[in-house]
């Protein structure tokens, strides 16, 4: 924290904008000594945001694991907001696909609903004493102006999926469905299993950057990084282990497009969930990853990569277009896993895994969309592939 505080002191510079992010720390206080770590950052990067005059903190999904009962989540998740809230500062949480516990639906209690976080709960546990940036009510996304400045906060939500009960299962409906039982049945009713972006979000987003004056400059967050949307080639050069961000065409790609439209006035889209430090640069966007806090799910085979935390200060200075990005605790380094691959049944990433109407000979009722024929006659034999940390960017 001192040599953070020193690193600080000498880069900050009047008219620079401040900026606490963390994500990923999967708070759990009944799981390990590792979950029950990651508080200790929250209250760290908090207390830093407030002795520093942070301009702003965001935490970027993921506050809690959702590997619980629901009681013991909303307290979880109660005790990890009180760490935030501690920094005094306009803080932002976006949803990540753990924090709303249907993780716990998905893995532990046979894919019951009633364990999944509503919105409203949701929306009352985070975001009920500091509302008035969300662009729609009980939902996770929405913009924040800094006072007098010409930067703006957008959060985004990855995983917009609306709660709506319909014989005690939550009923959605999906712009785009491919093949697989991972796409049909109850599977697409847990939030835990596929991020998406509704029209909704998609058509404000649009809106909003078409809305910017011409001297504001933008930072995005969101929790599953947008950047594999139209790209095929999900593993390089920026690797994102969520396949559904590349079957999910029509509303994810026009927000990516609309990012890409307006990269002259965006300065980076920040992301998390992968869990390794990573960036790339494509279409005229700076894309960095953070990687997570939780210290006993990253991708490194460093043994001492479990003893550290992990978190940024964003230092932007929008008058010269540079982006500083300090770390304090872990930092990854490049690296890639080889031979890494995911066997999902039916979802059509693998051949060998045939879909669910395969199995049952049945026709298909609708055409495959394009990236769900691409995936249907690949194997993914994938090399997992991260460029580790970077500090500098230009925009």
């Amino acid at each position: 924290m001192l040599k953070l505080t020193h690193q600080l002191k000498q880069l900050r510079q009047p008219g620079d904008i401040v900026i606490g992010l963390i994500n990923d720390t999967h708070y759990d206080s009944h799981q390990s000594t590792y979950s029950q770590r990651s508080l200790r950052d929250l209250q760290l990067i908090s207390t830093m945001a407030r002795d520093q005059q942070f301009d702003s903190l965001v935490m970027n999904g993921d506050l809690v694991d959702g590997n619980q009962p629901l009681s013991r989540t909303i307290i979880d998740t109660g005790d990890a907001v009180s760490a935030l809230q501690q920094s005094q500062v306009p803080t932002f949480i976006t949803q990540g696909n753990h924090d709303d516990n249907s993780g716990f639906a998905r893995y532990l209690n046979g894919y019951r609903t009633e364990q999944v976080m509503t919105e409203k709960l949701a929306h009352n546990l985070r975001n009920r004493h500091h509302n008035n940036w969300l662009a729609a009510q009980n939902n996770f996304y929405g913009k924040y102006r800094v006072p007098d400045t010409k930067v703006s906060l957008i959060m985004l939500n990855t995983f917009d999926i609306r709660d709506s009960s319909t014989n005690g299962y939550f009923s959605r409906n999906y712009d785009d469905q491919p093949n697989g039982i991972h796409w049909t049945g109850i599977l697409q009713n847990i939030r835990h299993s596929r991020s998406r972006i509704a029209h909704q979000q998609a058509t404000w987003l649009t809106n909003t950057l078409d809305q910017l004056a011409p001297d504001e400059q933008v930072i995005v967050f969101t929790h599953d990084s947008i950047r594999s949307a139209t790209d095929k080639q999900a593993v390089r050069p920026f690797w994102t282990y969520d396949w559904f961000a590349n079957n999910q065409q029509g509303d994810f790609a026009c927000v990516y497009n609309s990012l890409v439209q307006h990269r002259r006035q965006i300065i980076a889209v920040m992301s998390g969930h992968t869990h390794v430090d990573d960036w790339s640069h494509q279409d005229g966007l700076n894309w960095i990853a953070t990687t997570s806090d939780i210290a006993d799910r990253r991708k490194t085979s460093r043994l001492n990569s479990k003893t550290l935390g992990a978190w940024d200060v964003l230092v932007l200075r929008p008058q010269q277009h540079q982006l500083f990005r300090l770390r304090y605790g872990w930092q990854d380094r490049a690296g890639r896993l080889r031979h890494w691959q995911y066997r999902l049944f039916g979802d059509g990433t693998d051949t060998r895994h045939r879909s669910l109407k395969e199995i049952l000979k049945r026709p298909d009722s609708r055409p495959l969309t394009g990236n769900a024929r691409y995936y249907r006659n690949q194997n993914k034999q994938a090399d997992q592939v991260w460029r580790g940390f970077r500090g500098y960017f230009k925009y």
